[in-house]
């Protein structure tokens, strides 16, 4: 599937593409510990010589974060180690070429405010063992990523890599999805629908996951150059599953980037996705069905009225931290301990406030708010600059692909989680480094 949808060459990357996947077969599969740890010392070294084929790896493990390999008592996720892998490979690189300084790239203030912003926050963790984790796996380890992407990838066929190692990725969730939905029955059912949720928790996990790759996976097949068939097909696949998702947040987001896609196209093209987007909005409410669009509506009972008690809670929480926040991970806590309402007290599992700016606002204090607002203004401007200046439709595709993609991150982290989930961090980096690359100078990345 990454061969597929990359233009990379065929020789050198399915060479390395099947010996790291030998490897981490090994790896995960082994019973013996000291295997596993031979096996990801051999990646390593084989990332060494081809570090854009490990980092795909990385991006196609990234749903699969929960399904963790283990030494001893401890547990660790695909994505985390492969991160830590590559990073050794890229150390040891740059350290047998002598090069010692990193690459700046426009989003590096508002990056360096949100680590210090995320260390600032273990001084307020009642919790600080989860704190130190959730820093871990979804703060330090995803920018480690994005440093070692924006430092190694350099061509167009690395980046259409990436990309389709992304989607191959979201494929194999949707076949997962396809897989339980019509042969299995292993789905969750509420609200009278049958929601599918492939190795996740929750099917809006899914919609998270899903709803960033689909507007990459669309700019392509609808704009590009290349292999534009293989790009639709993986965009059918996903959507299918999306839509089993029944996720109300999922299909807002991706509304959202629909519309988005077509106003940057002008008047027609946004009159014409909004003739799209409205008439497929409608039939996702009849599909829903009336149980599930009625606990949507009402305001005394239902999803909506849990929602919006939820939000009263975090407000409540919020009056009572309002400069430094309650520390990553540390919401459950106070939640269920101190801060639920009376009324939601039957959903006490609730880690996060379902809503972006809430949500890093109490786990990372105001600088972290600020941080994420910097960064999301910065990227925006980056990227809205490089659509605009794209000289080549597929560079073009994918700038507007990354942007649509953020809208969905926004947009639905406004009724959902938006960052501080593994897959949703790497991927977050993943798509603020893709603007970063795609706008290199000429000379640095050429498209022609």
């Amino acid at each position: 599937m990454i061969g597929l949808l990359a233009r990379a060459p065929v020789s050198t990357t399915a060479k390395a593409t099947v010996a790291m996947g030998a490897v981490l077969v090994v790896y995960h599969f082994s019973p013996w510990p000291a295997v596993s740890l031979l096996a990801l010392l051999g990646f390593a070294a084989l990332a060494y010589f081809r570090l854009d084929v490990a980092l795909a790896f990385v991006l196609l493990s990234t749903p699969f974060y929960l399904v963790t390999h283990s030494f001893g008592r401890l547990a660790f996720s695909p994505v985390e180690v492969l991160i830590l892998a590559c990073t050794v490979a890229w150390a040891a690189r740059r350290a047998v070429r002598r090069e010692f300084h990193l690459p700046r790239t426009p989003f590096d203030v508002p990056l360096a405010i949100l680590i210090v912003a995320a260390l600032a926050s273990l001084l307020v963790s009642e919790h600080l063992r989860e704190s130190a984790r959730v820093l871990r796996v979804v703060i330090i380890e995803p920018a480690l990523f994005y440093v070692l992407l924006t430092d190694t990838i350099r061509r167009p066929s690395q980046v259409l890599l990436l990309v389709g190692a992304l989607v191959a990725g979201g494929v194999i969730i949707a076949l997962v999805c396809a897989y339980q939905y019509f042969l299995t029955g292993d789905t969750i059912t509420a609200e009278g629908v049958m929601r599918v949720k492939a190795f996740y928790g929750s099917p809006n996990n899914v919609g998270l996951f899903l709803g960033r790759l689909l507007p990459l996976a669309a700019c392509l097949a609808a704009f590009g150059r290349d292999r534009r068939w293989a790009w639709g097909a993986a965009c059918l696949a996903m959507g299918v599953a999306v839509v089993l998702t029944y996720s109300w947040g999922a299909w807002l987001g991706l509304g959202a980037a629909a519309l988005f896609v077509g106003a940057a196209g002008g008047r027609r093209r946004l009159a014409r996705m909004a003739g799209a987007v409205a008439p497929a909005g409608l039939g996702l409410v009849l599909l829903a069905g009336g149980e599930r669009l009625r606990s949507h509506l009402a305001l005394d009972e239902g999803t909506t009225f849990l929602r919006l008690r939820l939000w009263e809670s975090a407000l409540n929480m919020l009056r009572d931290h309002p400069v430094f926040g309650v520390g990553l991970d540390n919401f459950l806590y106070l939640y269920r301990d101190k801060y639920v309402a009376g009324e939601a007290i039957i959903d006490l599992d609730l880690s996060h406030p379902h809503n972006i700016i809430l949500d890093f606002w109490l786990s990372l204090g105001v600088v972290g708010l600020v941080a994420i607002g910097w960064l999301l203004f910065k990227f925006f401007t980056k990227g809205w600059e490089i659509y605009r200046g794209a000289r080549d439709v597929t560079q073009q595709a994918l700038a507007l692909g990354a942007l649509a993609s953020m809208v969905d991150f926004v947009v639905h982290g406004l009724v959902d989680n938006s960052y501080f989930l593994v897959d949703l961090a790497t991927i977050f980096w993943f798509t603020c480094g893709l603007v970063v690359i795609l706008g290199r100078r000429d000379g640095e990345l050429t498209w022609t």
